[in-house]
């Protein structure tokens, strides 16, 4: 697990971006669901896309206590020390990715960050338009697993439908779907995109972020990650 002043020091060197962070963000509505428990289950889709409803009855299963909304103001993050919940999604390919999973806890040694964009969120664009091209030239560390989850679906906005700008941005990170209630996002206590949430290889929360880091910041996240992996500051 994270050691606590490693959560520190790893929020040391993404401070500096906070102060840009709200301005570069698309916000949603947000309610209330800590006290709300599983979630509903759409229909099974033998092939993504071939159905014209895949993101309307895309299936999820979420678990356990939905964590607080990210708040920009706050210095402290309420989640950060908490457990995620159990999220079980639908990939943009069809098949399906746990979030986390008590039965793999602690096994791989990992974090996981959990990239949360809207398509049709203009900072998310240019997010993933740059972060995209970091992908591309550079490798993702063995001890950083990587998930993105597209949210607050809207087929009335632009870049609908989300899997065709992927591919025209060439995104190889994989795609979560969310629900079109947005079940996933409010679960992970995100209503501004693009953010970041970092847990660690037990599914406890270290670190989240509303708004643009770019490729810069991406790198210096990723590389603090890394080094307190190997550094042995991980139990």
């Amino acid at each position: 697990m994270i050691k606590a002043s490693t959560v520190f020091q790893v929020c040391l060197v993404v401070i500096s971006f906070l102060g840009i962070l709200a301005f570069n963000a698309c916000f949603s509505e947000s309610e209330d669901l800590s006290s709300q428990p599983v979630k509903r289950q759409g229909q099974t889709l033998s092939t993504p896309y071939e159905d014209l409803n895949f993101y309307e009855y895309v299936t999820v299963s979420i678990g356990g206590k939905a964590l607080p909304y990210i708040n920009n103001e706050d210095i402290f993050d309420d989640a950060v020390g908490l457990k995620v919940p159990y999220i079980e999604g639908t990939l943009l390919d069809g098949s399906k990715e746990i979030i986390f999973d008590d039965s793999n806890s602690g096994l791989d040694s990992q974090s996981t960050v959990i990239i949360v964009l809207a398509h049709w969120c203009p900072y998310c664009r240019n997010e993933v338009r740059e972060l995209s091209k970091y992908f591309i030239e550079n490798e993702i560390p063995e001890t950083i697993r990587m998930i993105s989850l597209v949210t607050s679906v809207d087929p009335a906005g632009v870049n609908y439908p989300p899997h065709q700008w992927f591919d025209e941005e060439s995104w190889s990170i994989p795609v979560i779907v969310d629900t079109i209630e947005s079940d996933i996002a409010h679960y992970l206590g995100v209503n501004i995109f693009p953010s970041f949430v970092i847990i660690d290889e037990n599914g406890i929360v270290t670190l989240r972020l509303a708004g643009r880091i770019g490729p810069e910041g991406f790198k210096s996240l990723i590389s603090e990650l890394d080094k307190r992996h190997l550094g042995g500051d991980i139990k």
